[in-house]
């Protein structure tokens, strides 16, 4: 199995004949493990929003990064970048004509850096901004499922719509019925809009389940090729 997308260049190598999409993680990295610990034969593939909201948005960004787990750009890492403690030290958001100055700090952001120990105006470790400049919009995964589809994983499904100079529509479209995407032959996994349940169509499937949300509060999974949805309840404080 390997990925199609020249941000990810040497991580097709990596990659196993099963995976397991998570998206919205939002700092649910307890939740996460327990979800992960239950098919320890199926490598994590991130849909982003990996921080804010939830307690431990560190945890889930560190295991990304030490585990080499393939990971799209979502919204609330775009906002991230555009925070003025970080656009100081040179880093520019994609959508930041958008954004008005410190949304991030009302959309999450308050809590990844109190998971990060640090206080409003500091910054987060380079690293961890660096790696999160270079996320792509989308990846592609040419192993089929059992309909011929190849699996396009983006944050809202509407990936292909990034270039350089717009990726409002990959990080914040939304899509309110089937006709928005094109039957091109991929099979399309998303989240940013959340739902109550998951359910999957032949074509697409939105697996944002509210993890970090009250009301919400369940992280799901999408077993590839499979194409088999699993859960976990929220075990996050």
């Amino acid at each position: 199995m390997s990925l199609d997308m020249e941000s990810q260049v040497g991580q097709s190598e990596r990659m196993g004949d099963r995976l397991i999409v998570l998206s919205d993680l939002h700092g649910s990295y307890l939740t996460m493990l327990a979800l992960l610990a239950r098919y320890p034969d199926y490598q994590p593939v991130f849909l982003g929003d990996l921080v804010d909201r939830g307690p431990r948005s560190r945890e889930v960004v560190e295991y990304a990064i030490t585990h080499s787990v393939p990971t799209v750009c979502g919204n609330h890492e775009d906002l991230l970048l555009a925070y003025s403690a970080h656009t100081k030290l040179g880093y520019k958001a994609k959508c930041a004509s958008y954004y008005d100055r410190d949304v991030w700090l009302h959309n999450g952001g308050d809590k990844t850096l109190k998971s990060y120990n640090l206080h409003r105006g500091q910054p987060l470790p380079k690293e961890v901004l660096k790696w999160m400049s270079k996320l792509p919009p989308y990846l592609i995964i040419d192993t089929p499922n059992a309909d011929g589809r190849k699996a396009f994983l983006s944050h809202t499904g509407f990936g292909l719509e990034a270039d350089e100079n717009n990726w409002i529509q990959a990080l914040w479209g939304r899509y309110p019925d089937e006709g928005d995407f094109p039957d091109d032959g991929l099979f399309r996994v998303f989240g940013h809009t959340k739902v109550r349940e998951s359910e999957i169509t032949p074509t697409y499937v939105n697996i944002d389940s509210g993890c970090a949300y009250e009301g919400y509060g369940v992280l799901t999974g999408l077993l590839w090729p499979d194409c088999v949805l699993v859960t976990q309840p929220n075990i996050d404080t």
